[in-house]
Order: C-alpha cells, then sequence, then structure tokens
C-alpha cells in the first residue's frame, strides 16, 4: 500500500507565505467594507437630525433651534446647557443613539458626536430669546447650507473651517476620506475633506 506522503517544511512555509499574501490583501477590502457600512449608518443618523430640525422648526413657526439657547433672567442671561441643539431635537427622534457615530468610540464631553453649524444659523445675539430666533425663510440656500456635521470629542458646534480654534474638533476624514453633513433643507450626504475645506463657502453661509 502506498504511503501518503506529507508537507515538507519549504511546502508549509509556501502555503503559509500564500495565506500571508492573501491576507495583506484582503484585510484592507473588509475593513473598507465595514468603514463603508457604518458611514451609512451614520449618514442615516445625520437624515434623522435633518428631519427632527425640520419638525422643530414647523412646530415652533419657522424658528430654527440655538445650538445653545440664552436665557434672560433680572437683566442680564446664562447659557441653557440643558436646551443644547441636539437635546431639543430629540423629542423628535426618540433616540439618542443617533447622538453617536459609529465610527467613533468617544462618549465624553457633551455626549454627542455631531455639531450645530452655531456660527450661521443663529441670531445676531447667539440664541438671546430677547431677539428673535434666526427663521428658516432667512436661509436663502437651504440646500447648500450645512445643518450639523461629525466632529471630534464631544464638540458640539461647528465652526466654518478658519476658525483655527475650532479646527481640532472637526472629523474631516473619519469615512473614507470625507464625512457626513446633514443640510437645512433636509438631506444629508458625505462630502471629502478637500471639497470641505476647499469650498468652504458653499456649505457654511446661511444669509446669502
Amino acid at each position: 500500500m502506498r504511503k501518503i506522503k506529507g508537507f515538507t517544511l519549504i511546502e508549509l512555509l509556501v502555503v503559509i507565505a500564500i495565506i500571508a499574501i492573501l491576507a495583506a490583501i484582503l484585510f484592507p477590502v473588509f475593513a473598507r467594507a465595514r468603514e463603508k457600512a457604518r458611514q451609512a449608518s451614520c449618514l442615516n443618523n445625520q437624515k434623522q437630525w435633518a428631519l427632527a430640525w425640520h419638525m422643530y422648526v414647523q412646530d415652533y413657526d419657522e424658528a430654527i433651534p440655538a445650538h445653545c439657547p440664552k436665557v434672560n433672567t433680572n437683566g442680564g442671561y446664562y447659557w441653557a446647557w440643558d436646551r443644547l441643539w441636539f437635546m431639543v431635537l430629540e423629542p423628535y427622534v426618540k433616540n439618542r443613539e443617533i447622538r453617536y457615530c459609529p465610527s467613533d468610540n468617544y462618549r465624553g464631553g457633551y455626549g454627542v458626536n455631531y455639531g450645530y453649524n452655531c456660527y450661521y444659523l443663529r441670531n445676531p445675539d447667539w440664541g438671546d430669546s430677547t431677539h428673535g430666533a434666526t427663521k428658516l425663510s432667512e436661509i436663502t440656500r437651504p440646500s447648500q447650507t450645512i445643518m450639523a456635521g461629525e466632529t471630534k470629542q464631544g464638540l458640539y458646534v461647528l465652526y466654518n473651517p478658519t476658525v483655527t480654534s475650532y479646527a481640532w474638533g472637526y472629523a474631516y476624514d473619519r469615512h473614507n476620506g470625507g464625512a457626513n453633513y446633514s443640510f437645512c433643507d433636509g438631506h444629508a450626504k458625505w462630502i471629502s475633506e478637500m471639497e470641505l475645506v476647499g469650498n468652504w463657502q458653499e456649505y457654511y453661509y446661511a444669509k446669502r
């Protein structure tokens, strides 16, 4: 009876080398596919925030929410930290998990991975109720004006990219070289870092 010949050491090393090469090729593909799925989930979060924002606006006579409203008291004011933009929108979504991007494990700070376009979606007094809120009708290009976008380390606001003191808070390239943003007309989309930074005026100005 003929004996079955076993693997030689060289043959075994060749097989291991082939497996290693295949793994090196396939692992990045799997990683990109996983990140693409997370990107889609994050985009859905942004879409829900945009829809909640519109429901809020309709309930408040087209007055848009402030990033953090001011409350007057005895001639002064205080910041209402319990009424941040995402907090006042949550009753419309009833899902706290959409605060978080699946690609960002940070859960500290204000407990959110998205920031509000506060500098351009506000009245001149940063939400002071005595001066009235910005109206939806004042946003002349809602389909081009960002409502919210991805941030780092719990930053709940977005400034334009030229405000260097807040540059650390942007998550420009979280998803395959870009990030997700929601817009004032209710849609959401992925924008590459190059596109956003190079053409930020097209996305941040609320009043044209």
